[in-house]
């Protein structure tokens, strides 16, 4: 292994980019080189030791490590070009083809290119992580402004939220709903999904029904657009509790049950 060769394999070491392979042969050639050649290939190391203090705290993706060691072997091999027959003496003295400099320049490109490759990457998932907050918060504040903040906060925070969730009466039923309670509204709120549609002008009723299905109480008519919605029910389900009915949802016009609560969901709020 050449000087030059030695060179460049330590400030690949510096900059922590040798494979297993590389850095035993690495450390064997150093091993053995003379003591003025060991002092010298130290002194390079040195000063591209400070570049690991400016590399961002990022794992680089594979393909730019495999860029850089291509790149420092395709230099190497026009190094040995150049060299000549005399390349292989392990000797200081300079190159006939390419000056040492402009090696070291180079070197220092593909260590330039590192920082650079990182700092872009960096770069790039900060960007993603802002993004993902902005649209976070977009989704939260739109939450608020629909809902309204106290809905939101005791549906996520206020462990006295209590969901029931309407089960379908048949298996050809693909509409959902359910409701949100809590101790502090004057309101449930009603939240379903796929039960209108443009076309149609349906409307439905959410009543209280006992064990066979009869209407003991209608206690909201609406009719729903397409697609996903919500509304209040101004009604205190914690009264209603006390019956031991369940909550269920009709077709207005021919009183079928399309889905309801499970038997004693409501004694459960």
């Amino acid at each position: 292994m050449t000087t030059q060769e030695l060179i460049e394999l330590a400030v690949l070491d510096t900059m922590g980019l040798l494979d297993d392979d590389e850095q035993a042969a690495f450390d064997r050639a150093f091993d053995t080189a003379p003591p003025q050649v060991q002092a010298h290939v130290r002194r390079e190391q040195t000063r591209f030791a400070d570049l690991n203090a400016i590399l961002p705290d990022v794992e680089p993706p594979a393909e730019l490590r495999s860029a850089v060691i291509e790149a420092v072997r395709e230099a190497m091999a026009d190094a040995l070009v150049a060299g000549g027959p005399e390349a292989d003496s392990l000797t200081l003295r300079p190159s006939r083809g390419v000056s040492s400099a402009w090696r070291l320049g180079a070197v220092a490109a593909v260590a330039i290119a590192v920082v650079l490759g990182g700092a872009t990457l960096q770069m790039q998932q900060e960007y993603t992580q802002l993004n993902q907050s902005i649209r976070n918060n977009a989704q939260i504040d739109q939450l608020n402004a629909t809902f309204g903040t106290r809905f939101v906060e005791d549906a996520v925070f206020d462990t006295s939220t209590r969901q029931l969730a309407f089960i379908p009466a048949a298996d050809d039923v693909s509409a959902r709903a359910s409701v949100f309670y809590n101790p502090g509204w004057n309101a449930v709120r009603l939240f379903c999904r796929n039960l209108g549609n443009e076309e149609s002008s349906k409307t439905y009723r959410v009543a209280l029904v006992d064990e066979a299905g009869q209407v003991v109480e209608v206690l909201h008519r609406f009719r729903p657009g397409p697609g996903f919605e919500s509304r209040e029910i101004r009604v205190d389900l914690a009264e209603l509790a006390l019956r031991g009915e369940r909550l269920a949802i009709l077709d207005d016009a021919t009183g079928a049950v399309l889905m309801t609560t499970a038997p004693g969901a409501l004694r459960t709020i």
